[in-house]
């Protein structure tokens, strides 16, 4: 899709060297993949990147990281990892970008990460992070204090945030 929209740009009034790609959770993952594909093909450049909790890690099983009562039970990561990829394909770093090499990264488009503090996801995040500042890619990130996996969405559904537990809620 990015390869289309930057060899068709006049489509959407896009500037093809000004495109940058935003994830949320496993959209994130999307995101960053789509980022060193355009470094590794040299198809499209993006000039950004932004990541928002973003899943990164398919290696480690879900029930390996930490679980917080706001997070989706194990069971249920486990079968979206299952959908996602085999067994096998887990360590490749397009679907898991924790497994990148340090060259992989080099070269990369600049990252904005935005990780929540109570998120099975945030050590991943994390993880990630410093794989980038070694690859010399430039990053700012943020880990928002007292937030939750998905708190971004909560802005535009009430009615899930609703659902949330009150603990959740308080925070």
């Amino acid at each position: 899709v990015v390869r289309w929209f930057s060899q068709h740009p006049q489509t959407h009034s896009i500037d093809p060297h000004r495109m940058m790609v935003m994830g949320y959770s496993a959209g994130a993952n999307l995101a960053t993949v789509c980022a060193m594909l355009a470094k590794e093909r040299g198809e499209f450049s993006l000039c950004g990147q932004i990541l928002c909790y973003p899943y990164l890690d398919s290696v480690h099983a879900p029930g390996e990281k930490p679980h917080f009562e706001s997070d989706m039970d194990p069971e249920v990561m486990e079968a979206f990892s299952a959908l996602y990829c085999t067994q096998a394909q887990r360590s490749d770093p397009h679907v898991s970008p924790v497994c990148a090499s340090l060259a992989q990264l080099r070269g990369v488009c600049p990252a904005l990460v935005l990780l929540a503090e109570h998120d099975a996801l945030k050590p991943e995040g994390e993880h990630y992070i410093r794989l980038l500042q070694q690859a010399g890619v430039p990053v700012d990130y943020r880990i928002l204090n007292q937030t939750h996996h998905g708190f971004l969405e909560d802005w535009a559904n009430r009615a899930a945030y609703e659902q949330q537990p009150s603990d959740v809620r308080a925070k």
